[in-house]
């Protein structure tokens, strides 16, 4: 099979599958000849920033001279992006064979009467037939969804676990409450393993240390008091932690964003307990974060122009946060879409409450599950009005645009020369919006 055919394979699968039960995960993997125990595993699940602090410490890893792998979600443009081995995504050719070795399994599942692996399933499968050709000495494994019915919880006894901050998500899934959102999260949990975990939520600590008493597992706990923000730069912020082995060390991450201070935490907690590896020193680290790449996270694309993939009402509330900690130069123009199936509203609040935007462009993303732009001009002229600071002499110019090119050029004209544009609202739409810089300025 080309490239280009086995990537309109995979795209095919939801029209003729349907979502799986574990054991059929668990068929898929056997049958490719993949150890389930799991040893080399970090296996990593939470709302915002498990992606963030899954590329930290793959990074880390990589940085102290380990073959590491990372298996994220979603990609932003590329497949391939999913899949990678010390930060670099799966090759062509790779992608290829991996591919036809995965189609060829499922084919003989299906006639032992399994179901056709989904389409997140046959991906990770991809990865794991990859990552054993490749024998990387430790995998970073981010959740899809959930944590105790997703595809990637199957293994028996990992190194670690990590759950990072929880908030309201996917709920017509996961449930409407936070703590049974925090129970599905925490079904990664294994029998006397390690776990990491943000614990700043109250309700969502309790769920998860349960959890762990249950299962006899160690846990260290991260909150805000256990790191201090030292410096917000336009490119990068600066900080060091109250507690534990490297609490006398700076550290500096390449994003100007508050929210990666404590994933950044949590990665450093969790390399604090690699409990098979030496342990990593601070210098180490410090190497590894001044190199880390993660699109999307508070990226400048352009000069003046961030891309950021926060989506939910937590996820905003931390970008709002940033944006107004970040120094600032000239207008601040805000270019925002959203999926449909999200709860607007909330999200919308949390960008119009003290926000300070000159202009807001909105637009759509491809596909079904677009918003109409009329209904989300809308909402944002009615929260713009009502959230708006009392202080605030004129409200910013609200427009729709639906392509994303258009709605991108608008919104950099709007910015001026010294501004800034923030696009915000899905990560679909930072796909997008980096796809057109790609193809227009060469970026």
């Amino acid at each position: 099979m080309t490239y280009l055919e086995c990537v309109d394979y995979i795209h095919s699968i939801p029209k003729f599958t349907k979502k799986t039960e574990l054991s059929n995960t668990i068929r898929l993997l056997d049958m490719l000849g993949i150890d389930r125990m799991g040893s080399r595993v970090i296996h990593v699940a939470g709302t915002n920033g498990k992606g963030s602090t899954c590329a930290f410490l793959a990074k880390i890893l990589e940085e102290a001279g380990y073959q590491t792998a990372l298996f994220t979600s979603p990609h932003l443009i590329d497949l391939e992006e999913r899949i990678q081995i010390n930060r670099v995504p799966i090759a062509r050719d790779e992608f290829c064979t991996a591919c036809e070795k995965v189609k060829e399994i499922s084919e003989k599942m299906v006639k032992e009467g399994y179901c056709h692996p989904a389409y997140f399933e046959f991906l990770f499968g991809m990865a794991m037939f990859f990552f054993q050709k490749e024998q990387a000495e430790y995998l970073v494994l981010e959740t899809g969804l959930g944590g105790r019915l997703d595809a990637t919880n199957v293994f028996l006894k990992p190194l670690l676990t990590i759950i990072t901050p929880i908030s309201y998500d996917h709920m017509e899934i996961l449930g409407n409450t936070l703590e049974k959102i925090a129970e599905e999260k925490a079904g990664i949990i294994k029998e006397g393993v390690p776990v990491v975990y943000w614990g700043e939520e109250e309700a969502v600590a309790n769920v998860i240390e349960k959890m762990a008493q249950k299962k006899h597992a160690c846990i260290y706990k991260i909150t805000e008091k256990d790191y201090k923000i030292l410096k917000i730069h336009h490119k990068s912020i600066d900080f060091c932690m109250n507690c534990g082995y490297y609490g006398n060390s700076h550290f500096s991450l390449p994003f100007p964003a508050a929210y990666q201070a404590g994933n950044g935490a949590l990665a450093l907690a969790a390399a604090e307990n690699l409990r098979t590896i030496q342990p990593i020193s601070a210098a180490v680290i410090q190497r590894a974060f001044a190199e880390v790449k993660w699109a999307g996270r508070m990226e400048e694309v352009l000069p003046g122009v961030f891309v950021d993939g926060a989506h939910n009402k937590a996820g905003i509330a931390a970008f709002m946060e940033t944006v107004r900690k970040r120094p600032r130069k000239g207008k601040q123009v805000l270019l925002f879409s959203a999926v449909k199936e999200k709860e607007l509203e909330p999200i919308v609040q949390e960008l119009c409450r003290e926000a300070d935007f000159s202009g807001i462009v909105l637009t759509e993303i491809e596909g079904d599950r677009k918003t109409d732009l009329l209904f989300l001009q809308k909402i944002f002229s009615y929260y713009m009005k009502t959230e708006t600071i009392q202080a605030k002499t004129s409200l910013p110019r609200i427009i729709g645009i639906a392509d994303t090119k258009e709605a991108l050029e608008t919104a950099i004209a709007w910015k001026e020369e010294n501004g800034t544009v923030f696009c915000v609202g899905s990560l679909y739409l930072v796909g997008q919006i980096k796809a057109v810089v790609k193809e227009e300025y060469g970026g």
